[in-house]
């Protein structure tokens, strides 16, 4: 009912209802569908859900969030974070990108696109090196921000071995921020792909 109440013209598929479900009870989630199957819908539709609530705690009792909730979501290339932030913005979802480009193209107009995310964002995306910079780092550490963050996203989970374990090693980074997050945020994975039992031998200290 909440998502035909902000998408009228829209109607999500039962297992991303299922999902979105097991997400707002502090479930983990790791979606594995076939590339063109709405995966990215675990993500918004979520956060559509988490931003109606908010307004309207009547909607669902049993769950309470802050109220500018945001979902942090962490991309593997700059061209999927900007497609995100694209989609995101035409469903009305307040999305900032950050990434080595957007960083770059704002301290050319000095700018600091950092300061954004205090500004009622309730997408973030980036790229898995910025968990490493001294900006998120503060940026976790700024109360507001840290108690708005309601779930964890990560898209194409699968590279977080296949990457992660070879020449990207700011992959394992995801894991130790979801550590900097309040305890009970939920992990909403997502994949097309994933070989049968490839996250069990390395994502221990991903406490998926």
């Amino acid at each position: 009912k909440i998502l035909l109440d902000v998408l009228p013209h829209f109607e999500p598929h039962c297992y991303q209802i299922d999902s979105i479900c097991k997400v707002l009870d502090g479930i983990d989630l790791i979606a594995i569908t076939p590339t063109g199957s709405g995966k990215t819908g675990h993500l918004f539709l979520t956060i559509l859900v988490m931003i109606a609530i908010t307004k309207t705690p009547s909607l669902c009792a049993t769950v309470k969030f802050s109220k500018d909730p945001t979902i942090v979501v962490v991309c593997p290339t700059n061209s999927i974070e900007q497609k995100m932030d694209e989609n995101m913005t035409k469903l009305g979802v307040a999305a900032l990108t950050l990434n080595s480009e957007t960083i770059a193209t704002a301290q050319l107009r000095g700018e600091d696109i950092w300061a954004h995310t205090q500004a009622g964002i309730s997408m973030l995306i980036l790229g898995p090196e910025q968990l490493v910079s001294k900006s998120f780092r503060d940026l976790l550490a700024h109360e507001p921000f840290y108690a708005w963050v309601c779930a964890l996203g990560v898209d194409k989970i699968y590279l977080l071995v296949i990457w992660g374990l070879l020449f990207r090693k700011a992959f394992q980074q995801i894991g130790f921020m979801r550590a900097c997050l309040h305890p009970g945020i939920p992990l909403i994975g997502l994949t097309a792909m994933l070989k049968c039992g490839e996250g069990s031998v390395h994502w221990p200290n991903f406490s998926v």
